[in-house]
């Protein structure tokens, strides 16, 4: 659900678009992986997400039977990330079964340098497109991709929606929580993030 930032204004634009289009937000279930990548603990998050966005119950949707014409994810690495996995059968490989059009959107924004294992994962591969913010950022998947072969037009420079969803973002729509106001006042707050990758490789 915190990822949602990276998919609502895509969903936000479908939505609005009623005589277009039907938009279905199925948060689905994802575990914690133990440390012989067995799944621990499981959550689905469907209740987390903002209250102006209609969710369904992902054990009530029957993918093979209503066959989407568009799936997107955020999610690219199926059974290869060591932290969490969703299951199997939401792996990219699978949802390619049932969906006319697999799209992949970044639930990250990258300083303009992306990793090779980053631009070959799974969902990357399956994906028809890959959603993209810059020119640069497209010329590293095209290099890196699987023998360095990509498909004409997968690789779409079309902006990030998290940016879109930060420049949207107001201090008047949104709630602070009242723990945070309490300890910010009226202090300048610098947010410093870290990323996995460095927790990973120096546990």
């Amino acid at each position: 659900a915190s990822m949602w930032d990276c998919m609502e204004t895509v969903w936000r634009a479908a939505y609005e678009d009623r005589e277009h289009c039907n938009v279905y937000v199925i948060p689905i279930p994802y575990c914690d992986r133990n440390s012989d990548l067995s799944c621990g603990e499981i959550y689905c998050e469907k209740d987390l997400f903002p209250d102006y966005v209609p969710t369904l119950d992902w054990s009530q949707y029957d993918l093979a039977k209503l066959k989407p014409d568009i799936a997107v994810i955020h999610n690219p690495y199926d059974n290869t990330n060591i932290v969490t996995s969703v299951e199997a059968r939401f792996y990219s490989h699978n949802l390619k079964k049932y969906v006319k059009k697999l799209v992949y959107i970044r639930y990250y924004i990258s300083n303009n340098i992306v990793s090779c294992d980053k631009c070959n994962s799974p969902g990357v591969v399956n994906a028809d497109y890959v959603i993209l913010e810059n020119e640069n950022i497209k010329r590293q998947y095209e290099i890196y991709y699987p023998k360095g072969n990509a498909p004409k037009n997968k690789f779409l420079v079309l902006g990030s929606p998290k940016i879109e969803k930060i420049l949207s973002t107001t201090i008047e729509n949104v709630e602070m929580p009242l723990s945070w106001k309490q300890l910010i006042a009226n202090r300048k707050v610098i947010l410093y993030n870290t990323s996995l990758g460095a927790m990973l490789k120096n546990p």
